[in-house]
């Protein structure tokens, strides 16, 4: 298997690796977390140093999942040297006289939390190893970037013996990714630019964004925020770049997507009846736009249309629609069901 060393996890340092090591050579591998804690107590391992352990899932074969090591290891800490100072002074107390199957039940219990969410994982393992090792941000995105992207970071590397890359100067393309880091810029004539770091499945790759790009899309431009980006390439045998055109939110992406897939159904008795109708069903309608088409179905002549009007289907649009008609003609279906 590959491994990942020690020392490069944030805030672990060589000398923390080395006092682990023998530690762990002299009596043996650690049982739980409160055994490392006291084991390593005085040597090298800090509160800090925990946190970096348990973020970096370096302390999941303990058995506890994360959000319930980073709640208590402040506990077991405060336990830990409590019973150091005790030792110190020669007290003992009635655990000590216990055998150690008894002196289990004094342990502190982990709280009874579910895990952190998928993102503070992710994000924690990205801050503590500079990668991500249970998952990616973009897991959950794969499909729209397939469908809506055509270049991945990947062909932004230059090959070591041609230098060269696969993306093409100057042609665009569509790439997708995550905002890992972001260097605004003001430039000479005082307008606002940026550099984004765009990070997908792949790699990294450097992204411009120039003054008017950057004031159309300039909400979007955040740490974190997974994007969609339309530009160009810029290749040369030193290095490539991604000039941005246009934004798009992921996440807006998803919700359009979402949003088309599913269909809004108004029913009437009949043309004369739609007729009467339609005005004051019209003007609900603009009230909730949105991506969802409209239909509306005549009952006694079997017949349907489409409306060109879109709606908002989480703005309350069903809601008022069948309190205007009735809750038997209002219907909401998925285009697509499974």
């Amino acid at each position: 298997a590959i491994r990942y060393g020690m020392s490069a996890i944030r805030s672990v340092g060589d000398g923390v690796v080395r006092a682990i090591m023998d530690e762990r050579a002299a009596n043996g591998p650690f049982k739980d977390m409160r055994d490392y804690m006291s084991r390593m107590s005085g040597k090298e391992a800090n509160k800090r140093c925990v946190e970096s352990f348990i973020m970096a899932g370096a302390f999941d074969c303990f058995g506890a999942n994360r959000k319930q090591m980073m709640t208590a290891f402040t506990d077991i800490a405060d336990a830990v040297n409590a019973e150091k100072k005790k030792n110190a002074t020669g007290q003992m107390s009635l655990i000590d006289f216990m055998g150690e199957e008894d002196q289990e039940q004094f342990n502190i219990d982990f709280p009874n939390v579910p895990e952190f969410s998928k993102d503070i994982l992710l994000s924690g393992e990205k801050q503590m190893l500079g990668l991500y090792v249970s998952g990616h941000p973009l897991d959950d995105y794969r499909d729209i970037l397939d469908a809506k992207t055509d270049i991945t970071t990947a062909e932004f590397i230059l090959d070591e013996e041609t230098e060269m890359a696969e993306a093409e100067d100057g042609k665009q393309y569509t790439l997708g990714g995550i905002i890992d880091e972001v260097k605004h810029i003001i430039t000479r004539r005082g307008e606002n630019m940026a550099t984004l770091q765009v990070e997908d499945l792949y790699g990294v790759v450097e992204v411009v964004v120039y003054s008017r790009t950057y004031e159309k899309y300039r909400g979007l431009i955040e740490e974190g925020n997974s994007i969609i980006i339309s530009g160009r390439a810029q290749v040369s045998d030193r290095d490539c770049r991604f000039i941005a055109s246009d934004i798009y939110s992921m996440n807006e992406i998803v919700y359009r997507q979402r949003s088309e897939n599913m269909e809004l159904w108004v029913c009437f008795d009949n043309m004369e009846d739609f007729t009467k109708h339609s005005s004051a069903m019209t003007d609900i309608l603009k009230e909730h736009k949105g991506y969802s088409p409209v239909f509306v179905q005549l009952l006694e002549e079997n017949q349907w249309k489409k409306l060109v009007t879109t709606v908002d289907l989480d703005s309350g649009v069903e809601r008022a629609l069948k309190l205007e008609y009735g809750t038997d003609k209002v219907l909401v279906r998925d285009k697509n069901p499974q």
